[in-house]
């Protein structure tokens, strides 16, 4: 039993983050076409990304608290495209993570119609799914200290350096 478990609290979502990029069974990549990679990732790690979300809850009886874990999937999502797209001075935009930080934006818009069982029930399997992508892509690296040393652009139009396909 964990800590969070046996003092009833859920963990937040950069504590799952940093369990998933600490295991290196998750490392492990296999069909990467775009239509099998999600299947594949699910199939093969599926149990272990469960586990590493065991304590991220959701008190949907709390609209506090969900509004809450609603912006921790926005802000975990976002670490995932900017910070996980950032190597060196090159971003490398994910189209997949991309779609994640989007598709979160939405969460508030929905989230007050359902029934706190169904809001509890979306917000698990959203974190699911976000994690399975970051996996599937091979769990770009999440270095902080690297993303917050870079230079501010001295213009608008200055940016950091985009491949080109």
């Amino acid at each position: 039993m964990t800590l969070a478990e046996s003092q009833g609290k859920s963990v937040h979502i950069y504590t799952v983050l940093t369990h998933a990029l600490h295991d290196p069974d998750l490392r492990t990549v296999g069909d990467m076409s775009e239509e099998g990679m999600f299947g594949w990732t699910m199939r093969n790690h599926g149990a272990s990304i469960m586990r590493h979300m065991a304590d991220w809850r959701v008190d949907a009886t709390d609209p506090v608290e969900v509004e809450r874990k609603v912006e921790e999937l926005c802000w975990g999502n976002t670490v995932l495209f900017g910070v996980g797209g950032c190597v060196g001075k090159v971003f490398n935009a994910n189209f997949f993570t991309m779609h994640l930080v989007t598709s979160s934006l939405f969460l508030h818009s929905y989230i007050k119609y359902l029934t706190p069982p169904s809001q509890a029930r979306l917000l698990h399997v959203y974190l699911l799914v976000s994690l399975v992508w970051y996996i599937a892509h091979g769990c770009p690296t999440l270095d902080i200290d690297h993303f917050y040393s870079l230079p501010l652009p001295s213009s608008p139009h200055e940016t950091l350096t985009v491949p080109n396909p």
